[in-house]
């Protein structure tokens, strides 16, 4: 959410675009949870195990899919349209890793973010690199991971996002 809303702020372009990544990226996998753990029968949302794991995962990446083609058809701007690129990558990473180890989607999207937010918001925002750190105590104090995966998200989802930056920068830098 603090990407979606944060570009806006920091470049004061993207609003429309902000708040459709907003809608979709959040707001819509929150309400999405919360219906399939009933319907689905889950008993603990935070851990849940590796087959239902799958398959909150993989309907994760249908509505970032979703959201990055919204974004997309709405002409978003490049910033806005690289960090959607950034979580669905990060979260089509993690459902293929997670095949074979458990790493943590969260510490995915909150390194990558931290990452999307300092580039766009400058050496001023280094306070978001606390973020990692308070949410990788959080899945820890969960029970929901280890110190490895948690460092492993957090890293994949940093280098995620830098890597896929100059894909959307240089479109930017070319116009202006």
């Amino acid at each position: 959410m603090l990407v979606f809303l944060g570009i806006p702020l920091f470049t004061g372009q993207g609003l429309r675009a902000g708040f459709v990544g907003v809608c979709i990226f959040v707001l819509l996998p929150v309400a999405l949870v919360k219906r399939v753990k009933s319907a689905w029968a889950i008993e603990d949302i935070y851990d849940p195990g590796p087959q239902m794991r799958a398959r909150i995962l993989a309907l994760g990446n249908i509505t970032y899919l979703i959201g990055f083609i919204a974004l997309m058809m709405i002409e978003a701007e490049p910033v806005i349209l690289w960090s959607a690129a950034s979580f669905l990558c990060g979260g089509a990473l993690v459902w293929m890793i997670s095949r074979y180890w458990k790493i943590s989607i969260h510490a995915v999207g909150v390194g990558g973010g931290s990452i999307i937010l300092l580039i766009v918001g400058g050496t001023a925002l280094w306070p978001v690199l606390l973020a990692p750190v308070a949410v990788s105590w959080a899945r820890l104090r969960l029970g929901a991971h280890t110190w490895a995966q948690l460092v492993a998200g957090s890293v994949l989802g940093a280098v995620i996002s830098g890597a896929l930056w100059p894909l959307f920068a240089m479109p930017a830098a070319l116009a202006g």
